[in-house]
This record gives structure tokens, sequence and C-alpha cells, in this order.
């Protein structure tokens, strides 16, 4: 009986775990890599060209703030 109880308690925080590694840490990784990387791209002579490149090619959701 007890195993009974456990097992969706078990599934709800196992679920939640892997939407925050897989899902939700991916995002916050993008959004601060970009951060350290985009001061980086401006500082070249060209870097506004080159970041607005770089933003064509990304996922807009990922770097979204809100």
């Amino acid at each position: 009986m007890a195993a009974s109880f456990q097992e969706p308690l078990i599934h709800r925080f196992w679920g939640a775990l892997v939407q925050g590694a897989s899902v939700e840490q991916p995002k916050l990784a993008v959004r601060a890599q970009y951060e350290v990387l985009r001061p980086q791209i401006l500082d070249h002579e060209d870097g506004a060209r080159i970041l607005a490149g770089f933003d064509a090619l990304s996922d807009p959701e990922l770097l979204s703030t809100g």
C-alpha cells in the first residue's frame, strides 16, 4: 500500500527534476553565455554587424528575458 502512495509523488518530483535539467537549465545556460559573449563580440570593430548575424541565427525565445 505504501508503494502506491509514494509512486505518484516520486513521479511528480522526477518529472520536475527532468524538466528543470533538460528544459529550464539549458535555457538559463544559453542566456548566461550570451551575456558573456555579447560584449566580446561588440568589442570587435565590426561587432554590431557580427552580433546582428549571430542574433539572426539564434532562437529569439532563448535570448528573451521575459
